[in-house]
């Protein structure tokens, strides 16, 4: 549209001067009456209209403000629904979880406090450190997410968190998924504060954006009421939190608790002036529907009128001065003196309409300038100056590519010259970003509207200038805001996709595609019952009416939905757990839902492990008759099963089970040391090991092993002690049987050996008697003797011979048996040589070969050692067979030991025998065909054994035999090879 202001003359008919004072006076009363009435109703009707335009306009802008409100509480409320199903928070893992509130604070700046609770109501996570570890227990807010797994917001309060600042809370349960149909255990509670401040910011940043979009000049005052009346805030912050207008009789907060939207004139009650109230009561979007809110917007009455007054003033005098020129022309007989008079006139409303039109560009909420055709700056209003940084001066009568940055101007120029050749109302640079150029040469965005003008001078532009800066900030902000929604997505472990209210999909994240098999772009528009949720796990059709998605999308309830399946694309199928939360617009009206859901196959698997794991333990428990406790340790609870009754005869049964109680029942005796015993492995980190004596009612004694871990907190300190107890009442009776008939068979081996020893020593004299005087009888009777009698004597002295050498070897055994080795380093190289040297008669007539390796040295007995190699060569020597005896003695080196090898090609050993050749007495031959007295190699063993050593024998029938036996390193040679081990580590 182009307006045109233009002057113009006009000329009336000659009229007499006596005509014109006959008619004058009548004619300027009628007139004058005439204009008194016509200007009272139009002064009226203007009123009117003004106070009902405007008061309509200030009903929107309450409306709009209202409604964004719910804009705004319906996205924390999502924010919150989606927060709260973040796996994170179900972890004990306080660190990560105050990271992840911090970071969603941080991402919504209207949070100013994020707090986790546990169970019990004690805040364990929070984004101001210094909350954790109060308690919200006694909250209704903790109470009802108890009770119910939707989100609940709480009116506006003052909170104790925030010094008594009010805000909205906003409070959810934190379940863990289940894996059967009831309902899940609360584990924990999500609350997060809005603070009102946020919500001031916002309305300032709205009001300011509505004000300029219904085109309202002057300041608005604006109030946000509780249902109550209370003023939450308001422009002014005079009354926050303090003023109720409904106490006050206020028209418009009535009629705002009664919900009704409109406008009211009425008496500011503290400014005690008129003014016109715009009114609105918020519709609420999902729980915050229930708050009532009331919104206020108001202009003072004299402003919104003094726009009419002002045109009506104008008019009139308009009209005064047209009389008074028709008084002047009545008057005036001269044609020059009325044009003079007209031009005048006609000069004062140029100058009146050109100060009306900078009047008008001042009074913009926007930069407004104005330039020429040729691009000269010719009006520019304060606010160019302030977004420019120029003065007035500095921008009138200059050129507008003054403001241009330098990149832009050559363009520029043949854009204005194109504009000034077709001219319409437009924005500027339509499909392009606009920068303007300020007087240091920074840059900043704008948006530019263009408006022509037609004057009697020319043609002009006037540009409204609109500094974006904050704009885009906001819009940068709002996609980074995108962004990280979209990362979240992205990055989420579960499965998300949303539905329309068809159940189509709208969007799906890429970990729940690639769960079913598909790339997210396949799934959307398709309708996600039939392509994945069609079949029951038992196979059977899965009908769509009956689909928990579908359901929750009617009835508009969040739903947990477990035990199901969702088929692949491939055509199988996997268990999930899923959640349907219904989304609604600011109208409270269900327009689709998210579905969040997770692949469950491990989580089943583990929980099938778990439960034949579970029953295994019952059935091992019961057959093993052991009982099973737990102790709180933090809060001395006590818990048995059935039992742990039964092992303490019932004598608990009727107390409290504490750690009082426990030890009280514990022996006399034995509580002190059980109770050391515990407290150590409470605090030094071992477990608790021991047995310990009770006493049952009926006053007899029982014997209890208990075991138990400590599971300890972060900080290492006790929490809980879980263990097991069995009754070794009989073991313990059977070990002092068996400690007594040991003790019996130690006492009765000793007087064994004693009478052995003193059986072996004082047989010898009489023996050697015996021996001595059958040889010296047989000398002095030999030829005087029958041959019969001589007969008779022989086996006496063989006889006597052989007991000698009977009774010697048992001494022998029994001197080894009663005595403990007498050790020092032996050098067995040249032990064996020696025992070598007194068989060398026996070699010689064997013709014995013997082949001695070389041989170490080693702390042993030298008399019992050389007493082992001797026996053993001698036996070799003795069972040669037909063959010519040969003999290898070797040693080889172990870690701790060495093993030594006495090996012959005698007439061997069967291996059934293997053990019983180192049995006392015990002979595989007769005497006739091999003489002697069955201990040489009991000796050897017991000598072996003496040392911690170990002897067997090794051997083929007509082959030969092998016995090995180990004997224990010198300290000298452990030291040497422990140092190149250090060293070789080193």
């Amino acid at each position: 549209m182009t307006t045109k202001i233009q002057s113009s003359t006009k000329t009336n008919p000659t009229i007499s001067t006596r005509s014109i004072r006959l008619w004058l006076p009548i004619l300027f009363g009628s007139i004058i009456a005439i204009i008194l009435i016509i200007s009272t109703i139009t002064y009226y009707i203007v009123q009117r209209n003004t106070i009902d335009e405007q008061g309509k306009t200030l009903a929107t802008i309450a409306s709009a403000l209202g409604k964004r409100l719910d804009r705004i509480l319906f996205e924390r409320q999502a924010d919150i629904s989606v927060l709260a199903h973040t796996p994170l928070l179900l972890t004990n893992d306080r660190d990560s979880i105050t990271q992840h509130l911090q970071l969603i604070q941080n991402t919504y700046k209207a949070y100013s406090w994020i707090g986790l609770t546990d169970e019990k109501g004690q805040v364990i996570a929070a984004t101001i450190p210094s909350t954790v570890g109060i308690i919200m227990n006694q909250d209704p807010a903790f109470n009802a997410i108890q009770r119910t797994t939707d989100i609940y917001i709480e009116d506006a309060e003052p909170r104790d968190i925030l010094e008594d600042q009010f805000a909205l809370m906003i409070a959810i349960a934190i379940q863990p998924n289940t894996k059967t149909s009831q309902k899940a255990t609360f584990k924990k509670g999500l609350f997060a504060y809005i603070p009102l401040d946020q919500l001031a910011l916002e309305f300032i940043r709205q009001t300011a954006v509505l004000q300029q979009q219904y085109a309202v000049m002057s300041m608005i005052e604006w109030q946000l009421l509780r249902h109550d009346g209370l003023v939450l805030f308001d422009s002014s912050n005079n009354e926050n939190g303090t003023a109720n207008l409904l106490t006050l009789n206020y028209p418009s907060t009535q009629a705002v608790s009664r919900g009704e939207d409109g406008y009211v004139e009425e008496r500011h009650h503290r400014r005690d002036i008129d003014v016109l109230t715009g009114y609105s009561q918020m519709k609420g979007s999902g729980l915050a529907s229930t708050f009532h809110w009331g919104i206020l917007v108001r202009r003072d009455l004299e402003e919104v009128l003094s726009e009419s007054r002002k045109l009506l003033w104008t008019f009139a005098a308009a009209v005064i001065c047209l009389l008074c020129f028709i008084g002047l022309l009545a008057w005036t007989t001269h044609r020059l003196q009325r044009s003079q008079v007209l031009e005048r006139a006609a000069n004062r409303s140029t100058r009146r309409a050109e100060k009306r039109l900078r009047g008008i560009i001042e009074a913009a909420p926007s930069g407004m300038i104005m330039i020429d055709r040729a691009g000269t700056i010719v009006l520019a209003n304060a606010l160019i100056s302030e977004q420019f940084h120029y003065t007035n001066d500095d921008l009138i009568n200059h050129s507008i590519d003054t403001l241009v940055p330098e990149r832009f101007r050559p363009q520029h120029t043949i854009h204005r010259t194109k504009f000034f050749s077709a001219t319409e109302t437009r924005y500027m640079g339509a499909g392009r970003e606009l920068f303007g150029r300020r007087q240091d040469g920074s840059e900043f965005p704008i948006e530019i509207g263009l408006n022509p003008l037609l004057t009697d001078d020319g043609h002009y532009v006037v540009a409204s200038v609109i500094d974006i800066t904050e704009r885009k900030h906001a819009e940068k902000q709002l996609q980074e805001l995108n962004r990280t929604k979209e990362l979240i997505l992205k990055s989420a472990g579960e499965g998300i996709y949303g539905l329309d209210v068809t159940g189509h999909v709208i969007f799906i994240n890429v970990a729940g595609a690639t769960m079913l098999g598909y790339s997210p772009k396949d799934l959307i528009g398709l309708p996600m019952h039939s392509t994945i949720h069609h079949t029951k796990p038992d196979g059977s059709p899965y009908p769509h009416d009956v689909c928990p998605k579908h359901t929750a999308i009617q009835d508009g309830r969040i739903q947990q939905v477990r035990d199901e399946v969702f088929w692949r694309k491939d055509g199988t199928c996997f268990p999930v757990e899923y959640t349907i939360a219904p989304i609604k617009n600011e109208h409270g009206e269900i327009e689709g839902a998210v579905v969040t859901f997770q692949d469950v196959t491990e989580q089943k698997k583990q929980q099938d492990e778990i439960n034949i794991l579970t029953e295994r333990l019952q059935i091992a428990t019961q057959a093993a008759q052991i009982g099973v406790w737990d102790w709180d340790v933090q809060h001395n609870r006590l818990t048995w099963d059935d039992r742990m009754h039964a092992l303490y005869g019932s004598s608990l049964s009727s107390r409290p089970l504490t750690y009082e109680t426990w030890l009280a029942a514990v022996h006399p005796r034995d509580s002190a040391r059980t109770h050391e015993e515990l407290q150590d492995a409470l605090h030094h980190h071992t477990h608790f090991n021991t047995n310990f004596r009770i006493i049952w009612p009926d006053y007899t004694v029982h014997h209890i092993q208990t075991y138990a871990v400590v599971n300890r907190n972060k900080s290492g300190e006790a929490i809980r002690m879980t263990g097991v107890n069995w009754d070794i009442t009989n073991e313990k009776i059977n070990e002092e049987v068996l400690t007594q008939y040991i003790e019996n068979l130690r006492r009765s081996n000793s007087e064994l050996e004693q009478f052995a020893y003193v059986a072996s020593h004082d047989l010898q004299e009489p023996l050697r008697k015996i021996r001595n005087f059958s040889e010296l009888l047989s000398a002095k009777a030999e030829g005087h003797l029958s041959p019969e009698l001589e007969k008779f004597l022989t086996p006496i002295v063989s006889s006597a011979t052989r007991m000698q050498a009977l009774v010697q070897d048992l001494l022998t055994y029994s001197r080894i048996a009663r005595e403990g080795p007498d050790v020092a380093p032996v050098d067995l190289q040249v032990l064996v040589e020696q025992v070598k040297n007194s068989l060398e008669s026996a070699i010689a007539e064997t013709q014995a070969t013997l082949i001695i390796a070389p041989l170490p040295t080693i702390e042993a007995n030298a008399t019992q050692i050389e007493q082992l190699f001797q026996n053993l060569i001698a036996n070799s020597l003795k069972y040669h067979g037909d063959r010519a005896p040969r003999i290898t003695i070797t040693a080889t080196q172990h870690d701790t030991y060495w093993q030594f090898a006495v090996s012959d090609n005698g007439i061997g050993i069967d291996p059934q025998y293997a053990d019983r050749i180192f049995v006392i007495f015990q002979r595989l031959h007769t005497k006739q065909k091999y003489d002697g007295t069955g201990i040489g190699l009991a000796i050897c063993k017991k000598i072996v054994e003496r040392h911690e050593g170990q002897i067997w024998v090794e051997s083929t029938p007509d082959e030969g035999s092998t016995f090995f036996f180990t004997l224990p390193s010198s300290q000298t040679e452990k030291d040497h090879r422990e140092v190149l081990v250090s060293e070789h580590i080193s």
